[in-house]
């Protein structure tokens, strides 16, 4: 039930997101992760955090899917329209039940998004 309630609130906000969770290192079970805990970071900085990350690279535009929408409010129409944006997707595993996904466009933080492992986007 935790699962499907933090899909649901990970689609709806990506932002200050509060949501508890228990993941690597120094992180506890009331450790809420917000937009001040991962911009201004570097991923060095954030897999000391969180652990060690798997990456993707993706070119955006105007068809992203569901799971990468909101990346489209940080760029114009013609930015996105050429398909030369070249964005870097750095996933974090919290711990068994749910991820964090950070995104850079080279190595500027555009935003994060916290959600479960069975979310289906």
């Amino acid at each position: 039930m935790l699962t499907s309630t933090l899909s649901v609130v990970a689609l709806l906000c990506t932002y200050d997101l509060f949501i508890p969770i228990g993941g690597p290192s120094q992180m506890t079970d009331t450790t809420e992760i917000t937009a001040h805990d991962i911009e201004g970071k570097t991923i060095e900085q954030l897999s000391e955090t969180y652990g060690p990350p798997t990456f993707t690279e993706f070119v955006l535009d105007n068809n992203v899917g569901e799971f990468r929408v909101g990346l489209l409010n940080h760029f114009d129409k013609t930015q996105t329209a050429g398909g030369e944006l070249v964005l870097k997707e750095v996933t974090f595993s919290l711990n068994e039940e749910n991820n964090l996904t950070v995104w850079f466009h080279g190595s500027q933080y555009l935003r994060f998004l916290v959600y479960g492992k069975m979310a289906d986007f």
